[in-house]
């Protein structure tokens, strides 16, 4: 073979591997849309929604597919609710990651939920899409409270059917509002349909059609850095009071206390959170 048509070969041979590396350096990057964003020193990027998320990769498993993975959480969020409505009269919260009773199934809690009043009204805490609306249960089907279960697309995945969603409990969207609705961040989109209770509010990955849920987050941790300050300091409020105190030290579900030691100054010095170790279990059986 002639010199000029090795050359010629090794030349393409060498332009395919860099062709080859750049996608490769890509393929966390599921939309054409690849900017750097600069987001409380952190590097994120940002997707087709103009949504900043985190830059990892993260093996995903749902269940019948290990090979591919899920795009970073979202950041940059917005509060859900108005901070001063927090409390809704009973201050009783239950944070992130604990596991409180049977029905958690050993994983823990995989939202905050929050006490508000009926017709407080929630926003969306992002740029992106209404794709689930339905009637809200707890504990199982037949047990039926008041609104729906509305969740919030703000992501999407690799996948058709998947991505990063924030999940409101017992809310009622406005009119106009629907699945399939294209939302902007800090839009009204609901308000609480509870007379008396907790909304829960989740940041979760969907996947099977948004039937199904895996990674939670405690949310708050996703809050741009201003609206995590105000509610961190409409809780330090919170957590002293009497009421509040009351709830955590008598509340008791399937034989135990689930919430009693999370008041022990010894253990917990920095006193209740709205957030913990997902999984952790304080509970005190009778």
């Amino acid at each position: 073979m002639k010199k000029w048509v090795i050359g010629i070969i090794a030349v393409v041979l060498i332009i395919i591997g860099v062709v080859l590396a750049y996608y490769s350096k890509q393929n966390y990057s599921y939309s054409g849309k690849n900017e750097n964003s600069q987001n409380d020193g952190e590097i994120s990027q940002t997707d087709t929604y103009g949504v900043d998320y985190e830059q990892e990769n993260i093996d995903q498993d749902s269940g019948s597919n290990n090979e591919s993975s899920f795009i970073g959480a979202p950041l940059n969020l917005a509060l859900p609710f108005d901070v001063e409505d927090a409390g809704g009269g009973n201050e009783f919260f239950t944070p992130f990651g604990l596991i409180r009773h049977e029905r958690d199934k050993g994983y823990g809690h995989a939202g905050i939920d929050i006490p508000l009043s009926r017709d407080d009204e929630i926003y969306a805490v992002s740029d992106g899409k209404i794709v689930a609306n339905y009637p809200a249960t707890d504990g199982g089907e037949g047990n039926n409270f008041e609104g729906n279960n509305v969740v919030l697309l703000i992501t999407e995945g690799y996948r058709q059917g998947e991505g990063w969603g924030f999940l409101y409990e017992h809310i009622d969207l406005i009119s106009g509002i629907n699945v399939g609705s294209v939302v902007s961040k800090g839009q009204l989109i609901g308000a609480s349909a509870l007379a008396n209770g907790n909304n829960h509010l989740g940041l979760v990955y969907y996947f099977n059609n948004f039937k199904y849920v895996k990674d939670p987050r405690c949310w708050i941790e996703h809050l741009n850095s201003e609206d995590k300050q105000r509610l961190l300091a409409k809780w330090e409020e919170i957590q002293v009071s009497s009421k509040f105190i009351q709830s955590w030290n008598s509340t008791f579900e399937d034989g135990a206390y689930p919430y009693r030691a999370l008041l022990d100054e010894t253990n917990y010095p920095n006193g209740p959170q709205l957030c913990y170790e997902y999984g952790l279990n304080v509970r005190e059986f009778a």
